[in-house]
């Protein structure tokens, strides 16, 4: 059924580390590109990516389903009550979506029916990134498809294009190089100790009436925090930037009146 059927080159993997939502998802990529290996295709690893079969049990060839992979996202996102994969079995790159075959196609519909039935979903997403990186936020080449369902314990919500004002990448750079452990992101230290800026989860929480004490990050985030910094407090406050210990620390002592956003 295949036979004659161009394929996505097996070299164009595709990673987009930048985008990964954690340390392990980025150390897998980066192993994998290393590598020159396709997360998705086989020999797959079994103890991340479990397929499935239409009883929700373990199938390593995922029978029920000749020419797709279906499985449960081994890095889900927050506040998800289910989040599947649902992918060609042959490697098919995100810019070439259109070579999906009319029964690829049927078996994709036939597994998103499957799991509304089976997991008795109330409602959610189905959605599928293509082209770009730069266009749809993806991490991974090889073209998938997500059923995103969520558990209404907070916002969920699917990215195609990402934030860029100063403030988000500066934490981009800083989750960047959390995920490739490359040292240097401990965030900010404010003087009022219930306010955060840069808290645990490396997610950005801006208060009214602070009082910025100084900072140490990542050294890619430097040019936008100096813009995000400049924005908030003018740039007659900003002091030049100094290395301390490995890390890039600026200070002040400029109140801050952005409110919480």
């Amino acid at each position: 059924m295949l036979d004659g059927i161009r394929t996505g080159a097996k070299d164009n993997l595709g990673y987009s580390v930048e985008n990964a939502r954690n340390p392990e998802q980025a150390r897998e990529m980066l192993k994998a590109a290393t590598e020159k290996k396709c997360l998705f295709c086989p020999p797959l690893n079994f103890e991340k990516n479990k397929p499935l079969n239409k009883k929700g049990e373990f199938d390593p060839e995922g029978k029920d389903w000749p020419l797709l992979w279906v499985w449960v996202n081994p890095f889900p996102q927050e506040h998800h009550a289910l989040h599947l994969m649902i992918l060609p079995k042959r490697h098919i790159i995100n810019e070439e979506f259109y070579l999906l075959t009319n029964e690829e196609w049927l078996q994709i519909l036939d597994a998103w029916k499957w799991a509304q039935e089976f997991f008795k979903i109330p409602g959610g997403v189905f959605t599928g990134r293509f082209g770009l990186r730069s266009h749809n936020a993806g991490t991974i080449g090889h073209l998938h498809f997500q059923l995103q369902i969520p558990d209404l314990s907070g916002p969920v919500q699917v990215t195609v294009c990402k934030d860029r004002s100063p403030e988000k990448e500066a934490r981009r750079a800083t989750r960047d190089a959390a995920n490739k452990g490359s040292g240097s992101y401990t965030g900010y230290i404010i003087r009022n100790e219930y306010a955060h800026i840069l808290d645990e989860q490396l997610r950005w929480r801006v208060f009214r009436g602070t009082w910025l004490e100084g900072f140490a990050h990542a050294p890619g985030a430097l040019p936008h925090i100096e813009k995000f910094f400049q924005g908030a407090i003018g740039p007659a406050s900003m002091r030049k930037a100094a290395v301390v210990n490995g890390t890039t620390e600026l200070r002040g002592e400029e109140e801050f009146f952005n409110p919480e956003p």
